[in-house]
């Protein structure tokens, strides 16, 4: 994978550069298509709701999840990929209670 700063459709009116990771030879969907930033909002709201669900039996009295997301382009389409800064899979979950 090579990586390239495209432009994104954040909404109507905002738009903004951001780096991508480009699998295979997409070179011409770059360059045509404007990929919009809903599809990896979605992402970071479903990661948000499962990690919470997986910890709400638990009842914390707080609850922090951490994570690192980089972006790839695949067939046009803008997805978000878990990492930290070291590219290595990363989610960190902290979990308190009150006594």
């Amino acid at each position: 994978m090579k990586n390239r700063i495209i432009e994104v459709q954040i909404d109507e009116s905002t738009n903004a550069q951001i780096e991508v990771q480009i699998a295979g030879n997409q070179e011409e969907d770059v360059a045509f298509k404007v990929p919009k930033f809903d599809d990896v909002v979605q992402v970071i709201s479903s990661i948000g709701k499962k990690l919470d669900e997986s910890v709400s039996s638990l009842n914390p009295s707080k609850v922090t999840f951490e994570f690192g997301l980089s972006f790839a382009l695949n067939a046009g389409t803008l997805t978000a990929v878990i990492l930290d800064g070291k590219s290595e899979s990363s989610i960190k979950v902290k979990l308190e209670w009150d006594k």
